[in-house]
């Protein structure tokens, strides 16, 4: 934006700045997601083939639940909705390649109970230097043994294809979807995670949190996160992480939102924006980012207007 000479211009330069940040909207977030098969993609934007399901035990997750980040699906949708073949759509996702982050290529993920994942070389879990991404580490949450992958206290993975995020940065809301704009995706979903009191029953707050990872080729990836709690008004404001090698990419303690969508983007290895600086969630900047923000813009508004009182004395 190109600030005017003049003091007028500069502030009317200034107050539409204030205005667009003070009245942005952020974007509609998908909340947790519930289940549903391929058929469903052109209303639901994705769709997650169910013999893909993989379950996991506590005793699985606590050595890191390991699943490879190659695969393909295949199969069919009906758009229509009518029970037929007609007009069916037939799909085949394929993902050959290997996720890059810093300057290393990872063909496996693990998940663990503590809402985080990490990325492995190998089948193994644990290696020195593994990315790891620590979505919301509460502790004493257990995870229920069962059968049924969308039970409550449930962590489970999955594979299908999704739209999405589009590149301006947010995920695409409008139905109906584009199967042409689909890629291969990944979800792991930590299902109502709450303690247990000594019955075994589920006392207090239930914490659910989904990753989508969209698999764009040539190892670059982004990844969708989303968080659902139930019994509570909000999420406590434990720090999440991005560390890879040892270095911290990405670090906030600002309690996750419910209602927002938080996004990763990775190109080439490295998480878009550079540096310590993560994409803000839904696009719209943290509270202290906005207020410094509005602070600066505010006085440069104040300093512009200066020069014409004195033209006009």
């Amino acid at each position: 934006m190109r600030i005017g000479t003049g003091s007028r211009t500069g502030v009317i330069s200034a107050s539409a700045v204030l205005a667009l940040l003070v009245f942005a909207v952020p974007a509609e977030a998908r909340r947790i997601a519930v289940d549903f098969d391929p058929s469903a993609f052109e209303s639901k934007g994705a769709g997650w083939v169910f013999n893909t399901i993989d379950l996991y035990n506590q005793s699985t997750l606590d050595a890191g639940a390991n699943r490879s980040l190659l695969f393909n699906i295949s199969g069919s949708y009906d758009p229509d909705f009518d029970g037929t073949s007609d007009n069916d759509v037939n799909f085949a996702f394929d993902q050959a390649a290997a996720l890059r982050l810093g300057g290393s290529d990872y063909s496996f993920v693990c998940m663990f109970a503590n809402f985080s994942f990490s990325f492995s070389q190998s089948s193994s879990c644990g290696g020195a230097g593994d990315p790891t991404f620590s979505l919301l580490p509460i502790d004493g949450l257990s995870v229920v043994e069962s059968t049924n992958a969308p039970d409550a206290g449930t962590v489970f993975s999955t594979l299908g294809f999704s739209v999405g995020i589009p590149a301006d940065g947010e995920p695409e809301f409008s139905a109906p979807y584009d199967i042409n704009a689909a890629v291969p995706t990944m979800r792991l979903w930590w299902n109502n995670l709450s303690e247990l009191d000594g019955s075994g029953n589920p006392t207090g707050p239930s914490y659910s949190v989904q990753t989508f990872i969209y698999f764009l080729g040539n190892g670059d990836f982004d990844l969708d996160v989303r968080y659902g709690i139930e019994g509570a008004t909000d999420f406590p404001g434990v720090e999440r992480s991005i560390i890879v090698d040892g270095q911290t990419l990405f670090s906030s303690t600002n309690p996750a939102q419910a209602d927002d969508d938080y996004f990763y983007r990775f190109r080439g290895g490295d998480l878009q924006g550079g540096g310590t600086t993560p994409p803000p969630p839904t696009g719209v900047p943290e509270p202290g980012t906005l207020t410094l923000l509005l602070a600066g813009l505010a006085g440069l508004a104040v300093r512009l207007r200066r020069p014409g009182r004195r033209s006009q004395a």
